[in-house]
């Protein structure tokens, strides 16, 4: 447990320097200590050649108040605030030259980021065919009980995002800027946070983007995954960046391949000639993870996931969801269909639900109550909730 001074150090010390990754690690490999940090005076500061004038000054103000302010704004909105020196900081982030200081976390990274961790990455404009290969392969990854690592980009991240979501999977997704931004907090929102899955950032949480963001990003979606896979991406994109990050921490990278007349996988296509391997589906990753996880050998050697595949066109499993949502939703009130609406077979949390629907906790409560007690729905381990699969005759007749 950190303390809320503690914390509040941190915090200071990000502000000060603006959240500027470099000089944050300079100035704090030189001290070792957060607390030798807030209490270095003029003299111990004078010795640091790496920072102007103005980032000494903005040292020497020890003033707490806007750091403050920024904690209490992460507790009010469930932000976990993990520094470097912390037990739940994430190992894979260590060995960087500029690992963050400080990780700002929603959700659930405990879970998330104890099983296979894959990077996904790819196109904002992927084309039908990037988007389906990235579908299925997300949620079958999710179905062998892999962690997908994406960001939050349309195109290939939300592909891979919602797939592993749907089929019950977990993901952690790296932002670009923090959290709290408005357009991040959208996004994320958007593309849904499964109860098992975690937002990450190393901003503050009020931060958009900077020229850095994107690449200072991309190196931790390379540093977190045990491999990367690129399903489509163009000449000189993000994510070909992000593999090139991922050979440089001695990843392995795993391509998609696609004809070369396809532009936007004419970067992911090129990476064959840095030594990329090719890979035709889900397989190919477990191939590759199995060396640590032997656990994966069994969903290697099966034809398919065990799970039913989400994404299969007319699946009969998906049709009888679809006409027993639409069957229930006909006898709910307003406040009861809008919350069914957004429940399926996979679990979700009711701050899930509090978050996307911009609801209060308690209405959402009420129309979950009335919803279990009608045995239309489920509630789990987790103050989770899934839709019950009933028969269709007797609805509406009680």
């Amino acid at each position: 447990m950190i303390s809320d001074n503690i914390k509040d150090l941190w915090l200071w010390f990000k502000i000060a320097l603006q959240d500027r990754i470099t000089p944050l690690r300079d100035v704090y490999n030189h001290f070792g200590d957060i607390e030798k940090v807030y209490l270095a005076g003029p003299k111990e500061l004078s010795e640091l050649n790496f920072l102007n004038d103005q980032q000494k000054c903005a040292l020497l103000n020890k003033n707490l108040a806007e750091a403050t302010k920024t904690r209490i704004l992460c507790a009010q909105n469930r932000i976990k605030i993990i520094p470097i020196n912390h037990e739940k900081y994430p190992e894979q982030f260590l060995n960087l030259n500029t690992p963050p200081l400080i990780l700002f976390v929603y959700g659930n990274l405990d879970e998330a980021i104890s099983k296979p961790l894959v990077t996904v990455v790819g196109t904002r404009g992927t084309t039908a065919y990037g988007e389906s290969i990235t579908k299925s392969l997300g949620g079958a990854l999710a179905l062998c009980n892999c962690t997908i690592v994406t960001g939050v980009a349309k195109g290939i991240d939300a592909a891979a995002t919602a797939s592993a979501i749907k089929a019950g999977g977990s993901v952690i997704n790296i932002l670009p800027t923090g959290i709290l931004n408005s357009k991040s907090k959208k996004l994320s929102l958007t593309i849904g946070l499964s109860f098992k899955g975690a937002i990450i950032s190393e901003y503050l949480p009020l931060s958009g983007t900077t020229q850095f963001s994107y690449h200072e990003r991309n190196r931790l979606l390379a540093a977190l995954g045990e491999v990367c896979v690129v399903t489509q991406a163009p000449e000189g994109s993000g994510a070909v960046l992000t593999a090139n990050y991922a050979l440089d921490y001695g990843k392995d990278i795993l391509v998609y391949p696609a004809n070369v007349d396809i532009i936007p996988s004419r970067g992911s296509n090129m990476l064959f000639s840095d030594g990329a391997t090719p890979i035709f589906d889900y397989k190919g990753v477990l191939s590759v993870l199995k060396l640590n996880h032997p656990e994966l050998v069994d969903a290697l050697k099966s034809e398919k996931p065990k799970i039913i595949d989400p994404f299969v066109h007319g699946s009969q499993e998906l049709l009888d969801i679809e006409n027993y949502k639409n069957a229930v939703l006909k006898n709910l009130s307003h406040n009861c269909a809008k919350v069914f609406s957004e429940l399926s077979q996979t679990p979700i949390t009711v701050d899930y639900l509090v978050n996307k629907l911009n609801s209060n906790p308690s209405e959402i409560m009420t129309a979950l109550t009335q919803l279990e007690t009608s045995r239309y729905i489920i509630k789990g381990a987790g103050n989770t909730y899934k839709i019950a699969l009933i028969s269709l005759e007797g609805i509406g007749n009680e």
